[in-house]
Formats: C-alpha cells, sequence, structure tokens
C-alpha cells in the first residue's frame, strides 16, 4: 500500500506587526491565477504538487497495526498502479519523478522495488507508463506506453502518438530491451491481460466503430482479432483458466446485453435480455454506416442515423440534422 511521508512543519517566516495584524484579521485565502479551481475541490483548489510525497509499504497479514508496516521506498515519489512479481519479492510501479514541477506534464515511469528495499528505475525517456501486469511464470512484466504531452512539445509534433503494447525481461532489470508487441498493428489497445500460461495477452481496441476482443503472442507476433460483428463490445472479465469471456455487447439499435463466449470468440451465447420491456416501449431509426476518403486518401467513416418511421417527414419536407463530429482515432460512435 501507499503511505504519506512524513512532512516537517514548515517554518514561520518573521512578520512585522503590521503583517501579523493583517493575517490575525483576514479570513479568506490567497491564490495566483494557474489552476486556480478544480471541479469537486474546494475553491480555491488545493495544490496537488504541495501534498506529501508517498512510500510503497508492506506488512505481514492478517496483521492491520502500521507498526508491523515495513517502508520500501523513501523517495519523493507518489507509486501508483502496484502490481506483484509471482515470487513475491518484487514490486512494479509507476511514478512521476517531475510531479512537484508545476511546469512539466504529467509523465509517469516505470519502477521495481524488492523486498530488501531496492528500487530501480526502469524508464526515463519522455513517455507515459501504464497498464502493468507480469507474466504468470515472472519472466515478462507488461505495460502500455504512449507520448508525453512534453515529449509532443519538445519535439515540437503536430501530432500525438501511439498507445503500444509492451514486454521486456525481469531478470535484465533496467538493462532489458522493451517488445513493443504492437509495433506493426495500426490500432490502440485497451488494458491488456496474460493468458495463464503467459504465451498470449488479451486487450479490447476500437475498431471503426466497433469495440473487439484481440490477442498477440508473447514476446510478439501479430495481432488477432477474436470477436466479430458491427458492435461494440466492453466490461470483458475472464474465467480463471481464461478459456470463456464475459462482456456486455451493444449495437446502433440494441443497448448492452450481457454474453458469455470461447476465449477464440466462439461459441458465443446471450445471457441477459434485462432491457427487452423497456425496448418494446420504443423504437429506433435505421443506422447507415458511411464510408468516404479524405484529402489525403486516409480512410474515414460515418453513421447516419434515420428518424423513426413514426417520426419520418412526409416526402419533400425536411427534419433537423444533428452533427456530432469526433477527431478520431477509433471507435468515434457509441
Amino acid at each position: 500500500m501507499a503511505r504519506d511521508l512524513p512532512r516537517p512543519a514548515a517554518p514561520v517566516a518573521a512578520m512585522t506587526d503590521f503583517e501579523k495584524r493583517h493575517m490575525d484579521r483576514f479570513k479568506g485565502a490567497t491564490f495566483d491565477w494557474k489552476d486556480f479551481q478544480r471541479d469537486g475541490q474546494p475553491f480555491p483548489a488545493p495544490n496537488l504538487r504541495a501534498r506529501p510525497g508517498q512510500q510503497l509499504v508492506v506488512r505481514p497479514l492478517p496483521s492491520k497495526s502500521d507498526s508491523e508496516a515495513v517502508a520500501l521506498t523513501t523517495a519523493d515519489l507518489r507509486p501508483a498502479s502496484m502490481v506483484w512479481h509471482p515470487n513475491g519479492r518484487l514490486i512494479a510501479f509507476v511514478a512521476d519523478p517531475d510531479w512537484r514541477n508545476e511546469l512539466k506534464y504529467e509523465s509517469p515511469d516505470l519502477y521495481t522495488v524488492n523486498s530488501d528495499a531496492v528500487m530501480t528505475r526502469l524508464t526515463n525517456d519522455g513517455y507515459v507508463y501504464s497498464d502493468l501486469e507480469f507474466s504468470p511464470d515472472g519472466k515478462y512484466l507488461a505495460y502500455a506506453r504512449t507520448f508525453g504531452t512534453d515529449m509532443v512539445i519538445d519535439q515540437k509534433l503536430n501530432h500525438g502518438g501511439p498507445r503500444d503494447l509492451f514486454v521486456r525481461a525481469v531478470d535484465s532489470g533496467a538493462g532489458a530491451t522493451p517488445i513493443n508487441l504492437t509495433a506493426n498493428w495500426d490500432l490502440e489497445p485497451g488494458d491488456a491481460r496474460f493468458s495463464p500460461d503467459s504465451k498470449f495477452m488479451y486487450f479490447p481496441a476500437g475498431i471503426g466503430g466497433e469495440t473487439h476482443l484481440f490477442k498477440v503472442s508473447v514476446p510478439g507476433g501479430a495481432v488477432t482479432q477474436l470477436t466479430k460483428g458491427p458492435r461494440r463490445l466492453t466490461g470483458f472479465s475472464y474465467d480463471a483458466t481464461m478459456t470463456k469471456v464475459a462482456y456486455t455487447a451493444s449495437t446502433h439499435d440494441s443497448p448492452g446485453e450481457l454474453y458469455v463466449a470461447n476465449i477464440d470468440g466462439t461459441g458465443e451465447k446471450q445471457l441477459t435480455r434485462v432491457l427487452s420491456p423497456f425496448l418494446d416501449t420504443i423504437a429506433f431509426g435505421k443506422t447507415d454506416r458511411l464510408e468516404w476518403a479524405s484529402k489525403d486518401g486516409t480512410k474515414i467513416e460515418g453513421w447516419l442515423t434515420h428518424p423513426t418511421p413514426d417520426t419520418r417527414p412526409a416526402a419533400g419536407a425536411t427534419a433537423p440534422l444533428i452533427v456530432f463530429s469526433h477527431g478520431g482515432p477509433h471507435a468515434a460512435t457509441g
């Protein structure tokens, strides 16, 4: 778990009599122009960069006493997304070493710390890291990597970057060579999950107006799409052996219901019809999928939802048009 580091009391600056009287009488708060308010936070907003750092601590179970907790880190970081190695002696996490610098955007790096409190920084390259998981056999650490905003600014790019899925050998420490599992795949993987035998990783991804389940072999190979059809699948949940997968599936004219299938997408069964009574009371208009080429030839997709039969205008009449523009890159309809 993460625990706040102790913070020494800030020294009190010497004040003149006038300053003392002013402080005694002043009941408001002072703030400057930057980040002066955040949704759901007190006004003025607290300075998130003034929070204490946090340390990773472990304690034996079933103990609930903080006195038995052992600190593994002491650096001025705020660790997040902690995952245990299968051997129980190594923890991987992400943390932004520049989290106190208000002139830098968030850029969490990869770290590990072992049970002897030896911490290793694995990355220092401006990318943003997330979605950590050790393979069940303990050989690999998997993670997602994307461009950091500061990287885009520093390189004067006019575009962002892909979100790719990587693995790196655990036993090589900071010297491991990362392997990009999705380097030759032109979509963006969602949160990934290892198969029990560590040979594959499964993850969702948006593709046009659809969202489906994919897999890729470890430590490399072609990405394979497992589920099919013009629909959006979400909420993937796997059984313990990862031979079955459950998910919700929705289309333009059918809100999500629960399904289960084999892990390869075959043998799909619908488990619920909880929305049937509601759907009997409403009507959906037909939705057409449109496709055209942009100026540089890039394929663009769009969807046109027609009025329902009972609201369709008479011949020669017009109807209001609602336009929703989305910059993509994928799965821009729901």
